[in-house]
């Protein structure tokens, strides 16, 4: 089902990641195309899975919890997000004069 929305999951994918690193100060893991995860081959639309750390490194897990990381990590996802969609955005000429 998934395989209807691969080039668009890449897109999207490379227009959150670098800025999600840029905000967050993040290491550059890469971006990876893995389509295994069920959350994403089963998505009825564009869909990426995103890291931003790992509970199991206790540098990592103790900034994860913080709420300043958490808010950066929402302003920075929800950013990426309206850039995604921008491209499907119309215009009224009528309004916009």
């Amino acid at each position: 089902m998934q395989i209807t929305y691969l080039s668009e999951n890449k897109r999207f994918a490379e227009l959150v990641h670098p800025r999600l690193v840029r905000d967050l100060g993040l290491i550059d893991r890469k971006v990876r195309n893995d389509q295994s995860f069920y959350v994403i081959r089963n998505a009825q639309m564009p869909a990426i899975l995103v890291e931003l750390g790992f509970m199991t490194n206790p540098d990592e897990e103790k900034l994860i919890k913080t709420n300043s990381f958490q808010q950066k990590a929402a302003q920075s996802l929800a950013d990426s997000i309206v850039n995604y969609f921008k491209v499907f955005e119309v215009f009224d000429a009528k309004i916009r004069s």
